[in-house]
């Protein structure tokens, strides 16, 4: 009988890869591979996609292969957890077009600004304080108009646990962690979300929502399990079910333990994000980001308060 799942962690510097009882959550085995960043100039981070499938596939064969009393039929299922803000552009055939801009890469200062001018409801509904060079539409708005080439070549724009979940089972979707986070989708209807096209005009980037696959609720099981080359180069067995994750710092409060309105959890690595759950969307204050209507939990809002650079500086 099935009894145990994988889970997996795309870091900034490594991928991260544990076999758990689904039962109890316990950690029976886990291996880790690290991958390169680089830096071309001051402010800049850029990660390679294939960088991040090779370390996947080394620390999941590893981490089965050594877990030797854990045969292949008890693994039943699999979910991840990825750095957010992390953009990617694909081409038609859905295959990266370039290197990806890691979320610490803030070459789009100039672009947050002016859409933090730009004061739409959209924006301040989530940031009182200002729009980080981190989130996804200033790093968008960036590439179409320093790579306007690249820009409209792009048939899709994603993040990086986006393209992760169609290297496992070939399904092309965002999650609505992360839409909802870094790039203003309003989940408050999961049924219904929308996009604020109208900023996207403002900002002359008309063409972005045609360019964002659909969105995809944290949690949703995929509608195919892995892929047969998938399952082979990660030593898996193949229609292992894959479940819809999101950002590292937020779904990662559900294995703390933090799940309902009232709750919040500190995440520390390369930065430091202290977030949790509210009920009301009206949960505002100084340095806080949100609140994110069902970014992780259905019914409730997170709030985040998070430090990007505390850990990379010490």
């Amino acid at each position: 009988m099935g009894d145990v799942v994988v889970a997996i962690d795309g870091g900034t510097e490594s991928v991260r890869v544990a076999l758990l009882s689904a039962s109890s959550g316990e950690v029976l085995h886990s291996r880790a591979e690290k991958y390169p960043t680089q830096t071309p100039a001051n402010g800049w981070a850029e990660q390679r996609p294939a960088d991040w499938w090779a370390a996947l596939c080394a620390a999941c064969t590893a981490c089965v292969a050594e877990a030797a009393d854990i045969p292949a039929e008890r693994i039943v299922g699999l979910s991840f957890v990825t750095t957010t803000c992390t953009l990617l552009a694909l081409g038609a055939d859905g295959e990266p077009l370039g290197d990806a801009l890691l979320w610490s890469d803030v070459r789009s200062s100039a672009q947050a600004e002016r859409i933090h001018a730009t004061r739409h409801p959209a924006v301040t509904r989530v940031s009182a304080g200002g729009f980080s060079a981190e989130w996804m539409l200033a790093k968008t708005l960036w590439l179409a108009e320093e790579r306007p080439e690249l820009w409209a070549e792009a048939e899709h724009i994603v993040e990086y646990g986006d393209w992760l979940l169609r290297k496992l089972c070939g399904v092309l979707a965002l999650s609505a962690n992360t839409a909802t986070q870094r790039w203003l989708y309003d989940n408050s209807d999961t049924e219904a979300g929308r996009w604020p096209t109208d900023l996207f005009a403002t900002l002359g980037l008309e063409s972005l929502e045609s360019k964002l696959p659909p969105v995809m609720q944290v949690g949703d099981e995929a509608s195919a399990g892995l892929t047969p080359d998938a399952a082979r180069a990660l030593g898996l067995p193949q229609g292992c079910r894959v479940f819809v994750g999101g950002g590292d710092a937020f779904v990662g409060l559900l294995g703390m333990g933090v799940s309902s309105a009232g709750e919040f959890g500190l995440m520390t690595g390369s930065s430091s994000v202290l977030s949790g759950f509210v009920e009301t969307l009206d949960a505002k204050g100084e340095g806080l980001f949100g609140a994110f209507p069902n970014a992780v939990v259905p019914g409730a809002a997170l709030l985040e308060a998070g430090q990007p650079a505390t850990g990379s500086m010490l």
